[in-house]
């Protein structure tokens, strides 16, 4: 059956800060034939004040149409139309969706339904027309206005007000949709395309923020090259403007005229440290990696969400920061899964494709987009990169400005390797099965080769099974590769590997390389011998692997501790001390890869590992392996600290970036010790003008009992009260620390003037590292950190439920806490869902946990 489509929408814009005129005008279509003689044309729109309805160019009387407080219909016989609304916007505050208003910008937020918020239209991704958009208004309110595509006109009304006339020729969906007026400034630089075409890069901030743009615009330039070496669709704008807007939710990718939170796009001039850096350099390619992958190629349905996001993360962003930073990128892309999507697996138990859904930025998880990128990694890591790149080009050839969904993805896949379907496929059901396998690897030797048995152990019940690629390779004790990578599939619950050496080896002095760059993302466990965990950590060509291995040794040691077994702990620790050693006294090692060598493992990480989080056992065989690693290295560590400290204050380069980030993980070996010498170095690193130094060294003082805390957050608060981003470095140092008086430290500054329940930043700072991060501090066992935090939470429940939805995980996993604490968290539970004003759907997940035995 055919349906009306919209090929072409002009629309003008009057606007205010009140209240926002829209005058549209949607050219239709539908292919005469046998059909009725008329046929409904159903338009969304929400919230919007109808003014008149116009069918080819002629007012209508209210009888011609239907209106509900959803919808717009309006009936029209088959052949071409132009429908016209005139609409009044009242627009809305800083989260909502349609037309915003702030106290210095007038802005759209449209993704994924806002666009029904602003006029009435045929809002649906599969939907694409081009779009002619005039923007009117008081100069003095609106000095600057932009909207996506080409400024083609621009003038001045005679009662004053200016305006501007913008043409994108590209058909994009409702979605993409975006406009911005107010006093911003603009600041560019060209960046030319591989074919020769000259695109002008921008970004527009407000006055006092657009200092902070050369970060940004290095990026973008950046970003555009690699995707177009890696598949990309060059940029088919003459100008790619990034607007950086205070309190917009996160970042949208409108087709020319991209959004970001400010925080996210420009450097904040009065003080950031490289986390901020990181975060930016993500935002810029994940955005832009949609230009194809969600822009030019968009999803059929919300309910396809993955295809674009999944893709954009694996391509756009995860790639690039490989680019950029070296293979370490790869432990982060981990250690983003560890910290984000885990614990959301575990408490909402959704799959990365759920179907569709009445709202679908309730879709918009770490599930699709990390998830999603892992299993489109796991996809290309079967077919091989030639074949992926093929596969890649296809989906763009075949699709572009167009419409698609996973299922179409995978079919192009198994078209171009058919060779490789039932592998495919049996990936592919990961898009569908919520958990996480886990996945065994049993090492021995059979004639002269490594025989690797496989074994899932996890209690999922896919069937047909999951499939997964496992990555392997050989390497000798003493750092010598005895084969290349190879990849298998495990497409079972079982399977056995034979794994030769390219050269007559003794088998015996053969190591396992397992899970190579993370080719699933799955709980693995290998139990390696210590010697061969440290021959890893020393020698492997993976990084992911030399990571893993470090941590294997780490964990042991702490398990170990945790069943008091130190003498077991003894020697793995005694053999990852001489790998790290070594590393350290060799030099070679790419910085940002020993500081994760060097990284403890994360608390909620081992804690989640088992059925019953040992909250005490956790935190106390961390204690012991911070203190003897760090007495171990404790001389080779203060020399590491001392060459990274080059005397450059600041720096955007990727080495000086890499270079500060061993601060953070040697100063927190290193105080463990409570020696003087540490001590020294780490308040030289407090004293540094460098800002990421200082504060790294601020959040490991402020863990021990033995630090003057007050007069060390006295000081540095007043180094840093005119910067709000290094004061919120400075209340996550405090909230994230392990020292005995966190509880109390923590109320004081909920309660004190810098915290705002309206200041997403604030409230993250505050608590993310207290409820998600410091678990031992959490969770002591008077319940004091649990009645604090539930006194917030009943307050910034009602206010920001979806920030709140965010720092819950322990509660919501009460039940796998020892009988003491199970009983005072099933207590602030029930006080949370008994207090006025929390949201019903709150409500509702409280009441069932509860109701589990």
């Amino acid at each position: 059956m055919s349906t009306w489509r919209v090929d072409h929408v002009t629309m003008r814009l009057d606007l205010s800060a009140h209240r926002v005129g829209v005058d549209t005008d949607l050219h239709v279509s539908m292919p005469s034939g046998d059909g009725p003689a008329e046929v409904p044309l159903v338009l969304d729109g929400r919230g919007l004040e109808l003014l008149e309805v116009r069918i080819d160019g002629e007012v209508v009387a209210s009888d011609r149409y239907q209106q509900t407080d959803r919808t717009l219909t309006v009936s029209l016989t088959p052949g071409d139309h132009v429908v016209g609304t005139s609409v009044n916007v009242v627009p809305g505050g800083i989260n909502d969706a349609g037309i915003t208003a702030r106290p210095e910008l007038l802005s759209s937020t449209c993704e994924p339904h806002g666009f029904r918020r602003i006029t009435y239209a045929v809002d649906a991704p599969h939907q694409r027309a081009t779009f002619d958009v005039t923007l009117v208004g008081e100069r003095e309110s609106f000095p600057v206005l932009l909207s996506n595509g080409h400024l083609v006109e621009q003038g001045t009304l005679p009662d004053g007000r200016h305006w501007a006339r913008f043409d994108d020729p590209v058909p994009k969906p409702t979605y993409l949709f975006s406009f911005v007026a107010g006093d911003l400034r603009v600041v560019s630089q060209p960046y030319i395309t591989r074919s020769g075409r000259r695109v002008d890069l921008r970004v527009a901030a407000l006055p006092d923020q657009i200092d902070g743009s050369e970060f940004a615009l290095e990026r973008m330039a950046d970003v555009m090259a690699f995707d177009e070496a890696n598949g990309g669709v060059e940029h088919d704008l003459d100008v790619l403007t990034f607007v950086a807007i205070p309190g917009y939710p996160d970042a949208t990718e409108y087709h020319g005229l991209m959004f970001f939170e400010s925080s996210i796009l420009v450097v904040d001039q009065r003080g950031h440290v490289d986390d901020d850096l990181l975060l930016i350099c993500a935002n810029i390619a994940h955005e832009y990696g949609h230009h194809v992958r969600g822009n030019r190629v968009t999803v059929r349905s919300w309910g396809q969400l993955a295809l674009k996001e999944g893709l954009t993360v694996l391509m756009g962003q995860n790639d690039y920061r490989r680019h950029w930073l070296g293979p370490v990128g790869r432990v982060m892309d981990v250690l983003d899964l560890r910290r984000l999507q885990f614990p959301e697996e575990l408490t909402m138990g959704a799959p990365v494709l759920r179907g569709e859904v009445d709202d679908p930025s309730q879709l918009y998880t770490r599930t699709t987009y990390l998830k999603g990128a892992e299993i489109f990694g796991m996809l290309r890591t079967l077919l091989g990169e030639q074949t992926w790149a093929a596969v890649f080009a296809e989906f763009v050839r075949r699709y572009d400005l167009a419409s698609t969904g996973v299922d179409e993805f995978v079919g192009l896949a198994r078209e171009l390797a058919p060779d490789r379907a039932a592998a495919i496929d049996g990936v592919a059901r990961w898009f569908v099965t919520a958990g996480r396998p886990s996945l065994e690897l049993t090492v021995g030797h059979e004639d002269g080769a490594v025989v690797v048995d496989a074994r899932r152990t996890d209690a999922l019940t896919d069937d047909p099974p999951l499939a997964m690629p496992v990555v392997l390779a050989l390497r000798t004790l003493d750092g010598r590769r005895a084969s290349a990578p190879r990849t298998e599939v495990l497409s079972g619950r079982e399977a056995r590997w034979v794994l030769r050496p390219d050269a007559d080896t003794p088998a015996e002095a053969l190591v396992v390389s397992p899970l190579r760059g993370y080719s699933a993302p799955v709980d693995l466990t290998c139990a390696l011998p210590v010697e061969h965990l440290a021959a890893l950590v020393r020698h492997d060509d993976d990084a992911y692997v030399r990571w893993w291995a470090s941590e294997e040794l780490m964990i042991a040691a702490i398990d170990a501790h945790r069943h008091g077994d130190t003498a077991a702990a003894q020697p793995c620790l005694d053999a990852l001390a001489a790998a790290l050693r070594d590393l350290i006294r060799r030099g070679g090692t790419e910085p940002m890869l020993l500081a994760q060598l060097l990284a403890v493992p994360d608390e909620f990480m081992l804690g989640d590992r088992e059925p019953r989080i040992d909250v005490d056992g956790v935190g106390g065989g961390l204690a012991h392996l911070r203190t003897v690693l760090g007495s171990a290295l404790h001389d080779d560590l203060l020399d590491l600290v001392r060459q990274t400290d080059a005397g450059v204050v600041g720096g955007y380069r990727a080495d000086q970036i890499a270079a500060r980030s061993l601060v953070e993980p040697v100063l927190a070996l290193l105080v463990a010790t409570g020696s003087d010498e540490a001590l020294a170095a780490a308040r030289a690193q407090l004293d540094s003008a460098d800002a990421t130094r200082s504060v790294r060294a601020l959040g490991q003082l402020l863990h021990l009992d033995a630090v003057d805390a007050d007069a060390l957050v006295e000081m540095t608060f007043r180094r840093w009260e005119a910067s709000p981003k290094l004061v919120d470095r400075w209340l996550r140092a405090q909230s994230g620390a392990r020292r005995s008086d966190t509880i109390a430290r923590v109320a004081r500054l909920a309660a004190g003037p810098l915290y705002d329940r309206s200041d997403r930043s604030r409230v993250m700072a505050v608590w993310f590292p207290f409820a998600t991060r410091n678990r031992t501090v959490f969770h002591d066992r008077s319940g004091a950190g649990y009645r604090l935090f539930t006194d917030e939470l009943i307050e910034l429940m009602p206010v920001n439920a979806g920030l709140a939805v965010r720092l819950v995980g322990d509660l919501l996993q009460f039940q796998r806490f020892d009988d003491d604490r199970r009983v005072l968290l099933r207590a602030e539970l029930s006080r949370m869902a008994a207090a006025d004003g929390m949201p019903g759907f709150a409500v509702g997940i409280i009441e069932q946990l509860l109701a589990q035995p």
